[in-house]
């Protein structure tokens, strides 16, 4: 098997911005055009040789826009619509997902309280990551937590192939 990686071109911007008149609400957008060549799959074993185009020649976009804010001083939240997923590559390929994350601070800022959640909305499935830190020591911190699959065997998250659910310490 040969590794082929083609000539990509990406061009993006981003922007952020806090909103004032929304008691400070933050405020981001990224986007990206990438231009690709071909993408074959070349395939030889023992001289019999597969070819396959995996995606043609093209371009395809990229988005992210996102918001948080922290209602309190222990009630923090940030959500972002994801158009196109880190590992997703071709007009063909992109998918819908919305990431969620909150942080509740308790007992003085000891102890963080973060709940992660990304959905696709697509196949639908999530990967749901719950985490607790203790503070109470300083200059180290005990975080215990889970990384939690969600959805059919044929859907992105709940495929075998996004590893096994787990808990850590």
């Amino acid at each position: 098997v040969d590794v082929v990686y083609p000539e990509v071109w990406v061009v993006g911007a981003d922007f952020a911005t806090s909103l004032d008149w929304l008691g400070g609400v933050g405020l981001w957008g990224e986007f990206s055009f990438t231009f690709h060549d071909d993408v074959p799959i070349l395939i030889d074993i023992n001289g019999n040789k597969f070819n396959e185009m995996q995606v043609d020649k093209g371009w395809f976009f990229k988005a992210v826009v996102g918001w948080d804010n922290s209602f309190t001083k222990w009630f923090y939240v940030n959500m972002q619509y994801i158009y196109g997923f880190v590992d997703e590559f071709g007009d063909n390929d992109l998918e819908h997902y919305l990431m969620v994350n909150t942080d509740f601070k308790m007992v003085n800022e000891q102890i963080l309280l973060r709940l992660s959640l990304v959905m696709n909305l697509t196949d639908p499935s999530a990967i749901f990551m719950p985490s607790m830190t203790f503070g109470f020591w300083q200059g180290a911190s005990l975080v215990a937590g889970g990384l939690f699959h969600f959805g059919e065997d044929s859907s992105t998250f709940g495929n075998r192939t996004t590893g096994p659910n787990y808990v850590f310490l």
